[in-house]
């Protein structure tokens, strides 16, 4: 494959499909939505929850990427379908699926730790870059 005049090793040799990448991170203030703005009623916002996503992917990717390539997020299908409010403490994976290309495909998902409950789950799309 090439980039840029260079050779590069398949992506799909560096990173076998079904890998798994999971990090835990705590729902802070900075993270919450306020419905009506009522306080008494923020939890986790759509957008945040995703971000953290994005995050596992990047570093299951990232570190790994040759010829200081990185990746960039392109595409996001993610269904937010329980609440976490400030101090939940969340593990977010990232799946693998496919590697075409430059492209990967990943099964990504959101859940409570302390509630023993799925926050969020869907699938992420992710293109290596090349400077």
């Amino acid at each position: 494959m090439f980039f840029k005049g260079f050779i590069v090793q398949e992506l799909s040799d560096i990173f076998p499909i079904g890998i798994e990448h999971s990090r835990t991170w705590v729902v802070s203030r900075e993270m919450l939505y306020s419905p009506g703005g009522d306080s008494n009623r923020a939890t986790l916002s759509s957008p945040s929850m995703i971000n953290e996503m994005e995050i596992t992917a990047t570093e299951m990717l990232d570190v790994d990427m040759p010829d200081d390539g990185f990746t960039v997020g392109f595409h996001v299908d993610v269904r937010h379908v329980s609440p976490a409010p400030s101090g939940s403490r969340i593990k977010t994976t990232a799946k693998l699926l496919d590697v075409s290309g430059t492209k990967f495909r990943f099964h990504v998902k959101a859940y409570d730790i302390d509630q023993n409950r799925l926050i969020g789950i869907g699938t992420h799309r992710r293109a290596a870059i090349f400077p």
